[in-house]
């Protein structure tokens, strides 16, 4: 199968991170089919490297819209690559190999950069005072630049800092519960607000919630699908809103899609919602043209 060492090494490799990938707790040797696999991703590892470097990365915004009034409160920012100019990767291949290479962290830094930017330039052009969600990566998160990074930047770029809503998952509570709970303290005192996305879908403790300094709540889609079809799915979304109600937090659905989910969520007093629904995400120039022009 190779004629020197780095060969058998390469293939024995891509052989043991299949391995890897699959479960562990196992063997297996090299084949034809499993080096294509870890080729192929090699190969998408280093056009991600220079992603940033040749501009290939846009972000798309998705609008926040408030239940009540049907007027967009805000919007989310969401990652695209278009590769080579030859169109878009779909974020599930490329992302979580961002995660597992550590490129997240400097890709991570230029979305929130490039979404405060935005932002700016919206409020300055006289539209709507909406706001701004941006993703946050465990990673990202645990770097110890993080910090004194999102600060500079929400400096350079003359946000707002109110207008800024900093997203994580409930995965980022995997351990060191109480330190991470003293950094989200210390991102809050810049005067951003803090959400929590997917809720419902990771480790959901009370406890934490009730510590954390946070502003919102986030449904899962997952949830939202099934409503208002399926007792158990209305029964889980009604009680993350009543409970979000009590502990004064804001929650926002998430993969709405039909009249019949958002007519649920009026009814049970969710604040926003997102989803094809009302738009999918969009360029900013779009998205400015359709939601924001005065």
């Amino acid at each position: 199968e190779g004629q020197d060492c780095a060969t058998l090494d390469h293939l024995a490799n891509n052989a043991r991170e299949y391995v890897k990938k699959t479960g562990g707790n196992s063997s297996q040797f090299s084949s034809r089919n499993i080096n294509s696999i870890y080729e192929k991703r090699l190969s998408l590892e280093n056009k991600l490297r220079n992603a940033l470097k040749k501009n290939e990365l846009i972000l798309h915004y998705q609008p926040k819209i408030d239940v009540q009034s049907g007027v967009i409160q805000g919007v989310e920012a969401l990652l695209r690559w278009n590769m080579g100019g030859k169109g878009l990767v779909p974020p599930n291949e490329f992302i979580p190999l961002a995660e597992e290479t550590g490129l997240i962290i400097s890709i991570g830094n230029w979305v929130m950069a490039e979404a405060c930017t935005q932002l700016t330039r919206w409020h300055q052009s006289g539209s709507p005072k909406i706001g701004m969600n941006v993703n946050l990566s465990v990673k990202q998160f645990q770097h110890d630049q993080f910090f004194d990074v999102t600060k500079r930047i929400i400096e350079e770029s003359g946000i707002q800092p109110s207008f800024l809503t900093i997203e994580f998952t409930e995965s980022l509570f995997m351990d060191d519960i109480d330190i991470k709970t003293e950094q989200l303290q210390e991102l809050k005192s810049l005067g951003v607000k803090l959400s929590i996305d997917d809720f419902g879908t990771g480790y959901s403790s009370l406890s934490y919630l009730r510590k954390l300094p946070v502003d919102e709540l986030k449904i899962d889609r997952s949830f939202i699908m099934n409503v208002p079809e399926k007792s158990k799915s209305c029964a889980i979304v009604s009680s993350v809103i009543f409970l979000a109600h009590k502990l004064g937090l804001q929650t926002v659905a998430e993969g709405v899609e039909t009249e019949e989910q958002l007519q649920f969520l009026r009814g049970e007093q969710c604040h926003q919602v997102q989803g094809f629904f009302f738009s999918r995400p969009l360029p900013a120039d779009e998205l400015y043209s359709r939601f924001l022009q005065v």
